[in-house]
């Protein structure tokens, strides 16, 4: 879970298909785990195809109660 995160650590990826594979291009080119990623988004089929890629998912429902 996301425990003290830093706004400098958050950015905004405009194309909606496309987050996936920019996720996957900034890890590789800051050398940062997948693992260390963690993707929120509204768009279930954009969380599906990036749990496909490796990277964790979460819906924004899942921080609420």
């Amino acid at each position: 879970m996301m425990h003290n995160l830093k706004d400098k650590y958050i950015f905004f990826i405009c194309s909606t298909m496309l987050k996936p594979e920019v996720i996957i291009e900034y890890s590789k080119h800051f050398n940062i785990p997948l693992s260390k990623i963690a993707f929120v988004d509204d768009r279930l089929d954009v969380l599906r195809k990036a749990e496909e890629s490796g990277i964790t998912s979460y819906h924004p429902s899942s921080f609420t109660e």
